[in-house]
C-alpha cells in the first residue's frame, strides 16, 4: 500500500489461478463425441462443449526410461498404468475418428511431444 494524497492505493496482486482443460470420451450413435470443459481455480468456466463427433478412440501413452547404459530400455505406457515415482520423457496422443458419416474408413492421427529432457544416468532429476 501506498500513501497518496487522495487516499491510499493497494497495487495489484496480480494472482493467476491454474488453468486446465478436461477431456472426456461420451457414447454416441456411432463411436464417441470428444467433450472439453476448462476449469480454472478448481471452478468451471463454461460449460462443456463438442470438439469432435464420430471418435472411435482416444488414447494416451507416455514414455520412461528403465536403466540405464547399453541395459537402457525406453518404453511407451499407457496413463493409467503409470508407475508412480518416475517422470515420464514424453508423452504420445493418438486420436481415431470417422472423417464422414457416410464413410466407413478411419482417419487417425497421433503427435509426439517431448515433456522433459532425459537426465543422465546416475543423476536424480
Amino acid at each position: 500500500m501506498s500513501p497518496r494524497a487522495e487516499g491510499v492505493h493497494l497495487s495489484s496482486l496480480q494472482l493467476w489461478l491454474p488453468r486446465e482443460r478436461r477431456y472426456r470420451l461420451e457414447a454416441a450413435a456411432r463411436g464417441h463425441r470428444l467433450l472439453a470443459r476448462d476449469v480454472e481455480g478448481g471452478l468451471a468456466d463454461g460449460g462443456e462443449r463438442v470438439l469432435l463427433e464420430g471418435v472411435q478412440s482416444l488414447d494416451l501413452r507416455l514414455l520412461a526410461r528403465d536403466g540405464c547404459g547399453e541395459s537402457a530400455r525406453w518404453s511407451w505406457w499407457e496413463a493409467s498404468q503409470w508407475p508412480s515415482g518416475l517422470s515420464p520423457q514424453a508423452a504420445r496422443v493418438s486420436l481415431a475418428w470417422y472423417p464422414d458419416d457416410k464413410e466407413n474408413e478411419v482417419s487417425v492421427l497421433s503427435l509426439d511431444l517431448a515433456l522433459e529432457p532425459v537426465p543422465p544416468c546416475g543423476v536424480s532429476p
